[in-house]
C-alpha cells in the first residue's frame, strides 16, 4: 500500500484534474452575476414550406 502512495504517476493525474476543476470554477465565478438588459432579439424564419411528396404511414 505504501508503495502505491509513493508512485508519482498515480498522483499526477489526480493533481492535474483538481487543478483543472479549480481553474474552471474560479473563471466561472464572474459570469454568474451577469445582468442582461434590453438585449435585441431577432427571429428569422426561412422555412419555405412543404416540398416534394408527403409520406404517410399506411
Amino acid at each position: 500500500m505504501l508503495k502505491l502512495l509513493k508512485n508519482k504517476f498515480l498522483w499526477l493525474p489526480i493533481i492535474v484534474a483538481l487543478f483543472i476543476g479549480a481553474y474552471f470554477s474560479i473563471t466561472a465565478i464572474p459570469s454568474t452575476h451577469v445582468k442582461v438588459n434590453d438585449l435585441p432579439i431577432a427571429i428569422v424564419n426561412e422555412d419555405s414550406g412543404v416540398t416534394g411528396k408527403i409520406w404517410r404511414n399506411k
